[in-house]
């Protein structure tokens, strides 16, 4: 619970326009991910909380998924690269990567492409390549991929052409996402037979039915 006087700490960049209070001013408040902010008041919109942040006079309307609170600390993963990694909204999951060379796919062709990309990721984390949508429905593939956290080169991406036609990109188009992970470690035991029982057992494809 979100309290009155509490810190939060922002999410990812953002540029709010603050009101004067009492006055029709306006100016725009630039906050960064990681910066701080202090919840001055909480009302109720639309029947979900919005949180205003006062600061230098004015006032802005903030919701809940535009900061965490300040004892979830955000671990920090590191990255080498040409261009800025950024998400369109806040809550999105993936940060888009891009070729960094003009590239030309014939039919049904996969090419494994630069990003020009490195990370460092923190302890407990993996990245995987993601297809971004809008290629995917101009037919153009890319193949999932796993970054593991002790590999620091560049991303590539495998992207294949699916179409009957000829696909050109310049450098610089966005071509895949990528999405930072929590990595959970379990213990694997090799055993004769296992100590549990499921009511499907090993039914499989078709098992269920096709309706």
């Amino acid at each position: 619970m979100i309290s009155v006087g509490e810190q939060v700490k922002v999410v990812s960049d953002i540029t709010m326009e603050n009101r004067y209070d009492g006055s029709y001013a306006y100016y725009e408040m630039t906050k960064y991910a990681g910066d701080t902010v202090t919840i001055s008041s909480i009302f109720e919109e639309d029947g979900k909380p919005r949180y205003r942040i006062h600061e230098d006079g004015g006032a802005s309307i903030w919701s809940e998924s535009m900061f965490s609170l300040q004892e979830e600390p955000f671990d920090t993963v590191q990255y080498i690269c040409e261009y800025e990694l950024y998400k369109a909204y806040p809550t999105d999951s993936g940060y888009d990567i891009r070729t960094i060379e003009d590239i030309v796919l014939d039919p049904f062709e996969t090419l494994k492409v630069d990003t020009g990309l490195k990370i460092n990721l923190a302890e407990g984390y993996e990245a995987q390549v993601r297809p971004r949508s809008g290629l995917s429905s101009r037919g153009m593939h890319v193949h999932l991929g796993t970054i593991d956290q002790g590999y620091v080169g560049q991303i590539k991406v495998n992207l294949t052409n699916l179409t009957t036609t000829t696909q050109r990109f310049k450098s610089g188009t966005r071509i895949a996402q990528l999405v930072i992970a929590k990595r959970y470690d379990v213990a694997v035991e090799k055993v004769d037979e296992f100590t549990t029982q499921t009511e499907r057992g090993s039914n499989g494809f078709g098992s269920t039915g096709e309706v």
